[in-house]
């Protein structure tokens, strides 16, 4: 057993857990930048439509909407949306 181990992951068929870890790890810090950036262009666009206060106001909701979420996938691994805690 320990040697069809050892040839899957010489062949790729298995991957080292510290490979594994870092991807997630680089993933979730991509994601986390990618959904806080894509709040601030939201709350940009709105900005237009919304005036000054409300724009700042849109911007902080999305921001702490994006940061829950982010929360919830960090410790449950869904996001559960409109669910209270």
């Amino acid at each position: 057993e320990a040697a069809e181990i050892r040839n899957q992951l010489l062949s790729g068929g298995l991957l080292k857990r510290e490979e594994v870890v870092r991807q997630l790890r680089d993933f979730a810090v991509i994601l986390k930048r990618s959904l806080q950036g894509l709040g601030k262009k939201l709350s940009q666009e709105a900005a237009a439509t919304l005036g000054p206060t409300e724009s700042r106001r849109f911007g902080r909701l999305m921001g702490d909407t994006i940061d829950e979420a982010l929360e919830q996938l960090a410790l449950e691994g869904i996001y559960r949306y409109g669910e209270d805690e």
